[in-house]
């Protein structure tokens, strides 16, 4: 019989064995709720960006940037919306 094990964080993977196993990441339950929380709070849009260096460039054009690394603020960015 086929199972489907869930790991709800990437630090407990070591628990798992991945020998001949298919593997899919997704992370999109901490942004989503993220999203709707500073909809919540008065943002008009969000706009994602796929690395920090293009996100940073929006602040120079005079966006509000947010974002967060191993759940910290990310340096130079002017918020960090966390749950």
């Amino acid at each position: 019989m086929k199972t489907i094990d869930v790991c709800l964080t990437p630090e407990l993977l070591h628990l798992y064995s991945l020998n001949d196993k298919t593997v899919v990441v997704v992370d999109i339950l901490r942004a989503t709720s993220c999203m709707v929380t500073a909809f919540a709070h008065g943002a008009e849009r969000i706009v994602p960006f796929a690395n920090q260096e293009e996100c940073s460039q929006m602040r120079l054009r005079g966006y509000i940037t947010s974002g967060e690394r191993d759940g910290k603020k990310v340096a130079g960015f002017d918020m960090q919306f966390s749950i």
